[in-house]
């Protein structure tokens, strides 16, 4: 096992001490909460989802199901695809 020395000396500018300097960006999420996150009623987010099942558009694995009650959705894919699905409507 190799030793090695640090390169940068700990400071209060490079070390963490509080729980409030992590910041985490979120990957994936639950029906419920995506819909509060875009906007939209648990209804909506679940009927974009049942439209999902019928036409990915090309976005593959957007969520998991991960039991009968657990379902997560990968925030980036979901954003993703509702760009695809942008004016369909006129």
């Amino acid at each position: 096992m190799s030793v090695h020395k640090m390169q940068d000396k700990a400071t209060k500018q490079n070390t963490v001490l509080e729980p409030e300097q992590v910041i985490a960006n979120p990957i994936y999420c639950a029906p419920k909460a995506i819909g509060e996150l875009f906007g939209f009623s648990r209804s909506t987010t679940s009927r974009l989802l049942n439209e999902y099942k019928e036409n990915d558009r090309g976005v593959k694995d957007m969520y998991l199901s991960l039991s009968s009650t657990l379902v997560v959705i990968k925030i980036e894919k979901f954003e993703q695809w509702l760009k695809l699905k942008n004016g369909e409507w006129l």
